[in-house]
């Protein structure tokens, strides 16, 4: 069996849920909550997709799923559909995704992992592991020019 391993922060529950609520019914774009360089929550949500134009702070976790051996043990990794608008076909961490506003990173990983591989997990097999500044700058034909800065 498969051993989860969370990267990513702590996540802070928003308690602000009618803001939330009332963002996601104007668009529905996906809504990420805004930190600072260090990681410090600055108690505002944003679309992804102006997060993405103006390179706010957010968080993502990626899950890298081992299975220990005696021999050094497996990575599983997955490739990238070809139509993904980033880095298509290519490996990537196990699975992965953007910490929606209000959520925080053990849910996300709950979310990812039954989303990208259909497998369930709970919070005692997930483990946090460390914080990741991560700053990348691109384009793509669908979304145009893009900052992603992550933790």
């Amino acid at each position: 069996s498969f051993v989860g391993v969370v990267c990513g922060t702590q996540g802070i529950r928003r308690s602000d849920r009618a803001f939330l609520c009332a963002l996601r019914s104007v668009t529905s774009e996906e809504a990420f909550d805004l930190v600072d360089e260090n990681n410090k929550p600055l108690g505002v949500s944003k679309r992804r997709s102006l997060v993405h134009r103006d390179g706010d702070w957010h968080r993502s976790c990626h899950i890298w799923l081992v299975r220990p051996a005696v021999d050094g043990g497996q990575l599983l990794l997955q490739k990238r559909s070809p139509l993904k608008d980033t880095f298509p076909n290519r490996l990537d961490v196990s699975a992965a995704g953007h910490v929606s506003a209000g959520d925080d990173v053990e849910e996300t990983a709950r979310k990812e992992l039954e989303e990208e591989l259909g497998m369930k997990a709970d919070g005692n097999n997930l483990n946090w592991c460390f914080t990741v500044k991560s700053e990348n700058k691109g384009w793509t034909e669908k979304h145009g020019d893009f900052y992603d800065r992550e933790h």
